[in-house]
């Protein structure tokens, strides 16, 4: 048996077991148990169904609520006892069956898109000419990580942006002549992975530092690129305003009330950003300006892509074709003001050099993951590094650049830690692990394996799982309780819960549920 058959039939038995222990699970739990998440999107989804706009927009989740919205839309189909409209559902005598019957549609195309990520997860890693035998274990690294196992039993976005983003990545790992037709679609990919968890936008660094890499890449290999005098004129002067729209743009929204505190700061952000990707092109490239100019192509390829998307959803609103919230389009164009607003602590004040500087100190000293995985993936970058610092510059380079990325992410998703952002951690974490050992002795990246795979189980099996007391943990994997019961005593009897899970909560992220629609909820109960 050839081994990537093997490596496979692997994978594929370890997908179905865990489809298998997803099925056996849903069977004992109600769509109220993870209120804060699972009812929103069976919510929101059956509202972009009905035409309605999504009421819950603080990821935005937007791809999240459509992707089930398409797959309810394509069940009603071939069933006509569960309605896909969310007035009739509420007007009916069969909220929670119907609710419910959702619920279970929706955990199973869950499944569908972990089993996907992994698929494309795998591509990419192919693409980066990784060693099958290693990708096995990277795979199962990411397989058997904190959250992934987790996320086949909880409706929530992180996944689905990573299906995208890693979609993404692929395009623009994938070698051909038309590399800057490559970056758009990426592009239009990388839209749709912030229209599902705009946190990913710091993964996005990945395609930015990766251009220039791709023109080394090019000269040492057959491969050309080749693009029309005015098709790229069109890239750069498109860039150039762009980048002036978004100045005028960002002066004109401060006056919104959401931009009472903090005014300025995706402005300040993406502008810095800008001049060290500029710096970056300039500095690899050697002053360059010829390289550089097609660098600047790239990155205008891919902001075109994601502005296509993003300018395309627009006009299918307002044609009515689909229906977008318009406070979205104001998240997408400032992510870091935004994700501030999750931390009650950061978001206060005047943006400032003294306030950038504290919290930038406090967010790099906040580090919530494995100090041995860290300490683990350093030593196979020194490896790595001192293998190749006098042969290829450029590949060391790539690797402290993949470093850095993954720093800026495990810090920043340290500063307001949740489970489910292990995701992302994890992600960025396989990505430099992978290429190092990938590069290392067979010997030595065997060694390096084992140690992974066992801090791995660890992590996975004992420390965050059966330790913690959160909804999402192993402990209570097979023990949720639905909520609405609770609501139930409060809205009928008056027993006031604990539980931040109450009436008000239901009401304010399901509006369309007044006291009466959750009283004859309660009655179906």
């Amino acid at each position: 048996m050839k081994i990537d058959k093997l490596e496979n039939y692997i994978i594929t038995f370890i997908l179905f077991l865990f489809f298998i222990i997803n099925i056996y699970q849903l069977t004992n739990q109600h769509w109220s148990s993870i209120m804060d998440m699972d009812s929103a999107v069976i919510y929101n989804s059956l509202l972009l169904t009905s035409g309605y706009e999504q009421e819950f927009r603080d990821h935005p989740a937007f791809t999240l609520f459509l992707f089930y919205g398409i797959v309810f839309k394509c069940v009603s189909f071939f069933q006509n006892i569960y309605p896909v409209n969310i007035d009739i559902i509420l007007e009916s005598n069969k909220i929670d069956d119907t609710f419910q019957f959702y619920f279970s549609i929706a955990r199973i195309a869950n499944s569908l898109i972990n089993i996907l990520f992994i698929y494309f997860f795998y591509k990419f890693l192919d693409l980066l000419k990784i060693k099958k035998n290693i990708i096995l274990i990277i795979c199962l690294l990411f397989l058997f990580s904190e959250w992934y196992f987790l996320s086949f039993f909880a409706l929530r976005v992180e996944l689905l942006s990573l299906v995208f983003f890693t979609i993404s990545m692929i395009f623009i790992t994938k070698d051909n002549k038309n590399l800057y037709l490559n970056y758009f679609i990426a592009g239009i990919f990388l839209a749709l992975a912030m229209l599902s968890k705009i946190q990913i936008i710091f993964l996005a660094a990945y395609p930015l530092f990766m251009i220039p890499f791709k023109f080394f890449k090019i000269e040492n290999s057959n491969l050309s690129f080749s693009i029309h005098k005015h098709v790229s004129s069109y890239f750069l002067f498109s860039f150039i305003v762009g980048i002036f729209i978004f100045i005028i743009y960002q002066i004109l929204i401060q006056d919104h009330s959401r931009f009472e505190r903090n005014q300025y700061i995706d402005l300040f952000f993406f502008l810095f950003t800008f001049i060290l990707i500029f710096s970056f092109y300039l500095i690899i490239n050697k002053f360059n300006f010829s390289y550089f100019k097609k660098n600047m192509v790239l990155l205008s390829s891919l902001i075109n892509g994601f502005i296509f998307l993003i300018a395309t959803v627009f006009i299918f609103d307002k044609i009515n074709l689909l229906q977008f919230n318009d406070y979205i389009f104001i998240r997408i164009t400032n992510p870091i003001h935004y994700l501030t607003e999750f931390t009650s602590t950061f978001a206060e004040g005047t943006i400032n050099f003294s306030f950038l500087l504290s919290k930038s100190i406090e967010i790099f000293t906040s580090y919530s993951f494995n100090l041995f995985e860290l300490v683990l993936l350093i030593s196979a970058i020194f490896l790595t590094i001192q293998k190749n610092i006098h042969k290829d510059n450029y590949f060391v380079t790539l690797i402290l650049a993949f470093f850095l990325i993954f720093l800026i992410n495990a810090t920043i998703n340290s500063f307001k830690y949740a489970v489910h952002y292990h995701a992302y951690y994890i992600f960025s974490y396989l990505i430099v692990f992978s290429i190092c050992i990938n590069n290392l002795d067979f010997k030595i990246s065997k060694y390096f394996a084992y140690i992974a795979v066992i801090i791995c189980l660890y992590n996975s099996l004992y420390l965050n799982n059966f330790q913690n007391f959160d909804k999402y943990s192993l402990r209570f994997l097979f023990n949720r309780t639905g909520h609405i019961k609770n609501i139930c005593q409060e809205i009928n009897f008056g027993k006031k819960t604990d539980s931040y899970i109450n009436v008000f909560y239901l009401k304010y992220y399901h509006q369309k549920f007044d006291d009466n629609k959750i009283k004859k909820l309660c009655s179906e109960i």
